[in-house]
This record gives structure tokens, C-alpha cells and sequence, in this order.
């Protein structure tokens, strides 16, 4: 028995559908049972108004009415409808006011209540998500309730509700990626800065964030466009973070993008140098703090990027790409680094369940043997057996990485999420 039939049940009334193909149901009429001396007079009378629209109490009968004529028939959906959305505050974004003229908002508009100014979370409730969908009000994504903790704002939405707004900048913009706000950490070099250049000629205006501020700079030089944005921190320092996101959310009010790229390969006291003269393996050679940092950087700077972003994505939705490796695939690489990397694998997907009744996508790129300043850095010894059991034989380009990053950013992958793309040459295949 469905919940619907139980509601219709809990009135005294009995459904009758028709049988033949692409007929609406022939009739809505009361039990034929008799209702019992425990039903209250209150309960039969909302029954009595529900069914025919009057408030006059009914008798109980020994046997059943005659059926409701068409026109009837839809008084008690429309009714039910009208009950729900009042008593639930589906209909108004808004939310509506209990009797005590407290708030109570409503599951759109609910979702993100608390203070900004105190910085406390309300507590957990119950609650279901939604998203927006074409034409007026919400749509209910899931009705299965599960509990959301809240963020801290002023009884209104934390993420800009509404259309998106367009600067002098981005109105001018066009591409895959016009008038979206993309923000990069690690854009200094490399694969940041890659992947930076490839969104600006596709229209994005440009957060570049790196440790090293002059870096950031020169990236942000050399971008097409206007009004892009250079910012300074470590990912591993949640307060650094918290600035360059306050930064963002003074100068751009969202975040459309997210690239979490900020990695390193290699760190003081990790026993590389050590195990290039053969005194053993890595790990036995292993600082404890050196395998905290790298996890540090890649995971908790993932974690506290993301977390932020989540926290300026428009009502609109967005797109969060985490960059992995087939290190965190394969165990091509460190130790520290392969857990590193399979570690954002893991928090990609999570996160992916997580977001998506928000509209946020969340996907991570493995890149095989890149030809960027950090792998150039390797000994020769290292990377020729690597491009040897490359299919492709040679080293990525990191263009070819950034082509992967818009692809996951721009709406041409508007169906995938919690996915990893892998440019590699084929060196892993899964």
C-alpha cells in the first residue's frame, strides 16, 4: 500500500481507477464501510469537506453513496494540494510565519538560515533538497527527508538566489565559459596556469591563486581579457583561504568554477634523495611531518577550497574539478603522494552524492606523465621507463590537461559528475 492510498484511507475514502489505457480515473467516491464510533465528528466533517467542497458533518451510512459526478471528482486532489503547500510552505520561496510569528522557511528557502553576524549553525533538520527547474517555483528533487545542517547567514540564502549578474567585462565575453567566475589554485605554473589561460580565451574571468604572489601576478598578465583576479596563500592554511575567498565574494559576490590544483610532488624530509642513492625504501626513510604536509596540501587544501566554493555557487549550481593522478589510480608515485592523490579520488565522489541535488558537479582529472616544471625536475633515470610504458610514447601536454578541465567545467559535460577523467597516453586504463 502506497502513501497515497493510506492518506485516502485515513479520510474513509476509496479510489477507483479505470482500466483503460490513457483514462484519467473514472471516480472518487466514500467507503462503502461504515465509519467507526471512534471517528470523531471533526475528522467527519474534514472528510465531508475535503470530498464535496461543503463543511456540513456527515452521518455515518450503512452503505455506499453514489459516485461523485466529474466535476467533484477533483475537489479532493486540488484540496489536498492547497493543504500541503499551505502547511508545508512549498508555495512561497520565502517560507512562511508559524502562530507565534517565528520563522519558519520553506524547503527552498530554508535550506541555508542561521546568523552571520553571530556565527552560529542552527541545528540539524529535517529537510528535503531542491533545485530550480524551468518555470515558476521549485522542484522537489527528492522527497526522501535527510537531515542538513545549515550555514550561518542572515535568514536568507548564504548563495545568490537569481539570475546571474553580468559586469561590463562579461557581458563582452564569449566561449564556453563567458561570463563565469573561475577560480584556480596552483595558477603560477604549470597545469594552473594551463588550465587558467584555456577558460580566460573561453571567456572566464580568472581567480588565480598561488603561494607565490609574483607568480600570480604574471599568470593574471598574461590572460586575455579583463578583470581577473590574482590572489596570494597556502591551501594547507584555512585562514589564507578564508581571505582569498572573502576577497572573491567582495569583488564577484560567486563562484561559478572551482579548480582545486595546488599540489606538490615532492618535500623536505620525505627520504627522496635518500632512496635516489639507495639507502632503502621511501617509506622507512619518511618523516612524519613530510607525509602530514602532503596530505595537508592536497587534501585538506581540496577540502577547504571546496567547502568556501560550495559556499559563494549561485542558485544555479556549478562545477568543482579536483586534480588527482594515476598516482592516487595506480600508485604511480610516492607513499605520500599516491595517498595524497587517492585520497581526492575518494572526497571527489563523495562530495559528487553530496552537491548534486544542489546543481553542483564535482569531477577529478588523473593526469599520467605531464610536461610541466615539476615533472621536469625528475631525474631522466625516473622518467624515460615512464614514457617508455607510455602507449602514446611521450609526455602529456599540460594544454591537453586544460582541455580535460574546460570540458568538466563548461556545460558540454552537464551530465557527469563524481566521474575522473584520466589524460595519461594510456600508460593506465580503467
Amino acid at each position: 500500500m502506497n502513501a497515497a492510498t493510506r492518506l485516502f484511507q485515513s479520510f474513509g475514502i476509496r479510489r477507483t481507477l479505470s482500466l483503460s489505457p490513457g483514462r484519467w480515473p473514472n471516480r472518487i467516491r466514500p467507503s462503502t464501510q461504515v465509519p467507526t464510533n471512534t471517528r470523531s465528528a471533526s475528522a467527519n466533517s474534514l472528510k465531508s469537506m475535503l470530498v464535496t467542497g461543503r463543511t456540513e458533518t456527515v452521518a455515518p451510512a450503512a452503505s455506499a453513496a453514489p459516485p461523485i459526478n466529474s466535476a467533484a471528482r477533483w475537489v479532493l486532489p486540488v484540496r489536498l494540494w492547497w493543504m500541503i503547500t499551505t502547511f508545508t510552505g512549498l508555495d512561497s520561496p520565502s517560507g512562511r510565519r508559524t502562530g507565534s510569528g517565528s520563522p519558519m522557511p520553506s524547503i527552498r528557502g530554508g535550506l541555508f538560515h542561521g546568523s552571520r553576524s553571530t556565527g552560529q549553525v542552527p541545528p540539524r533538520r529535517w529537510a528535503a533538497y531542491v533545485r530550480r527547474a524551468p518555470g515558476p517555483g521549485p522542484a522537489l528533487h527528492s522527497l526522501g527527508c535527510r537531515p542538513v545542517t545549515a550555514y550561518p547567514v542572515d535568514h536568507a540564502p548564504l548563495m545568490p538566489v537569481g539570475p546571474r549578474q553580468v559586469g561590463p567585462d562579461m557581458a563582452a565575453a564569449s566561449g564556453l565559459l563567458a561570463g563565469r567566475v573561475a577560480c584556480i589554485t596552483g595558477a603560477g605554473s604549470g597545469l594552473g596556469r594551463a588550465i587558467a589561460e584555456r577558460f580566460a580565451s573561453e571567456g572566464a574571468i580568472v581567480v588565480a591563486q598561488d603561494i607565490d604572489a609574483e607568480a600570480a601576478q604574471q599568470t593574471v598578465a598574461s590572460l586575455a581579457g579583463d578583470g581577473h583576479l590574482p590572489t596570494v596563500g597556502d591551501v594547507a592554511d584555512e585562514q589564507a583561504m578564508l581571505d582569498v575567498f572573502a576577497a572573491i565574494s567582495d569583488r564577484f559576490g560567486r563562484i561559478d568554477v572551482m579548480v582545486n590544483n595546488a599540489g606538490v610532488d615532492r618535500l623536505p624530509g620525505d627520504g627522496f634523495d635518500m632512496v635516489l642513492r639507495g639507502e632503502g625504501p621511501q617509506i622507512t626513510l619518511m618523516a612524519h611531518e613530510a607525509f602530514s604536509r602532503m596530505l595537508a596540501i592536497h587534501v585538506t587544501g581540496t577540502f577547504t577550497c571546496t567547502r568556501e566554493a560550495v559556499r559563494l555557487m549561485g542558485d544555479g549550481g556549478g562545477s568543482i574539478i579536483t586534480m588527482s593522478s594515476i598516482a592516487g589510480v595506480a600508485g604511480w608515485g610516492p607513499v605520500h603522494y599516491s595517498a595524497a592523490k587517492g585520497a581526492i579520488l575518494g572526497f571527489t565522489r563523495a562530495a559528487a552524492r553530496e552537491l548534486g541535488p544542489l546543481g553542483i558537479r564535482v569531477n577529478a582529472i588523473a593526469p599520467g606523465a605531464i610536461d610541466t616544471p615539476m615533472t621536469r625536475s625528475l631525474p631522466e633515470g625516473l622518467l624515460a621507463p615512464m614514457v617508455a610504458m607510455t602507449p602514446l610514447r611521450r609526455l602529456g601536454r599540460a594544454d591537453e590537461v586544460a582541455a580535460s578541465a574546460l570540458f568538466l567545467a563548461s556545460d558540454e559535460s552537464s551530465y557527469m559528475t563524481g566521474q575522473c577523467m584520466s589524460p595519461n597516453g594510456g600508460i593506465v586504463t580503467v
